[in-house]
């Protein structure tokens, strides 16, 4: 009986999951920058040197060469967003980055911290990235108020940061 019970069980959980899955933060994350805009997905390819100027100045290899943004457009208003997801200490955290046409931060919001809450950066924090760009990388304990409790996590976050900005300037100069 205890083993049909325990693959009985796996197949209620999976029942439940897949029909019930979480709505996903970015479309109203997308809206509430730019609302009534168009968007656009966009996929670009760094070249092997866009990567390795990158990864030299972020001091890490990125992840890939593909990158995936998001175009919003009103109005002549351009926003350029990136979705930044990495690991903090032992789980995954997905960072939203705006960056405006003239190559500003203009936004940082958490999307998922799947870490313990009391290490997920606070609004008032992530608002120490504004108007930061490629020409002024932001540095953690430098320009960016450490965290008391949550250095793992301000780390993580300044990074996607610095690496959002240099990866944009580098499309953005190919373009």
């Amino acid at each position: 009986m205890k083993h049909l019970l325990y693959p009985g069980f796996i197949l209620f959980c999976a029942g439940l999951a897949w029909g019930n899955p979480s709505p996903s933060p970015l479309q109203p994350y997308l809206t509430s920058l730019l609302p009534d805009a168009v968007q656009t997905r966009e996929t670009l390819y760094l070249t092997n040197v866009q990567k390795a100027a990158v990864e030299e100045t972020v001091g890490h290899p990125i992840q890939s060469s593909v990158i995936h943004r998001y175009r919003l457009e009103r109005e002549g208003k351009v926003l350029f967003v990136y979705l930044d997801r990495h690991r903090v200490r032992t789980l995954p955290e997905t960072v939203g980055i705006a960056v405006n046409g003239e190559g500003l931060l203009v936004d940082v919001t958490i999307l998922h911290f799947a870490e313990p809450q009391t290490y997920k950066p606070r609004p008032t924090w992530l608002s120490q990235f504004n108007d930061t760009s490629a020409e002024r990388l932001p540095r953690y304990k430098h320009d960016i108020d450490g965290m008391s409790g949550a250095t793992l996590s301000g780390r993580a976050v300044t990074d996607a940061c610095r690496r959002t900005l240099l990866i944009h300037t580098a499309v953005d100069a190919s373009e």
